[in-house]
């Protein structure tokens, strides 16, 4: 039979096993082994569960929710190359200009908010709709890469990730930011990706995660 899953949460699997991401938590379970009897389907929004007491075990956890839910945005599909290779690439007056507006919005935007909050203020750029250059994304991109290592506070991956976002602006709607998951060990990561290049790491480690959520 097919589950929904709960409104919050999203699922991947690694191998055998499961990992679930609530985003009202901004929390990752492991439920290792359980890949093997359940399947995703519905664009990873619900559950095939073939055992009834395995699909009663997960909602007693919470796991499973009353009706199907479309994701945010679609998981794109992997990126074959790295925007980040350009290591001659020069950086102009406005690039630190728009390196440190971004900075700057970084201490309303982010600080102190939740995983949840963020995600949602990200999420608002999907609703402008305008033709984006992406060879100025993926050079705006290039001048962050550069620019990142003297900024005040560089961060992990969900920052780096966020900061980004706001240096591009209105281009940003024209960006997926992917979260992925592996297992043993367990590890989670983002990027930002246009089209089929990735804008904040390199492909050959994407490659070690499957997509769980795009923002």
């Amino acid at each position: 039979m097919q589950y929904p899953l709960a409104s919050t949460k999203y699922a991947a699997a690694f191998g055998p096993d499961l990992v679930v991401l609530d985003v009202e938590a901004g929390d990752y379970e492991l439920f290792a082994g359980l890949a093997k009897d359940v399947r995703l389907i519905e664009a990873q929004r619900a559950l095939s569960i073939a055992d009834v007491e395995v699909a009663a075990a997960l909602a007693e956890v919470g796991l499973l929710g009353d009706r199907l839910s479309s994701p945010p945005r679609s998981l794109p599909t992997p990126p074959n190359r790295d925007a980040t290779l350009s290591p001659t690439h020069s950086v102009a007056v406005a690039d630190r200009r728009r390196m440190a507006t971004a900075w700057s919005k970084m201490l309303v935007r982010y600080h102190g908010r939740g995983f949840q909050r963020i995600l949602a203020t990200a999420r608002c750029r999907a609703q402008l709709n305008q033709p984006v250059d992406r060879d100025r994304v993926v050079a705006r991109a290039r001048a962050f890469d550069r620019l990142a290592p003297y900024t005040p506070f560089q961060g992990d991956c969900f920052y780096r990730c966020f900061m980004l976002l706001q240096l591009l602006g209105a281009d940003a709607h024209a960006v997926d930011w992917v979260f992925g998951i592996r297992t043993w060990p367990f590890m989670a990561h983002c990027w930002l990706q246009i089209d089929d290049v990735c804008l904040t790491d390199h492909v050959d480690k994407l490659a070690h995660f499957s997509p769980i959520l795009a923002a």
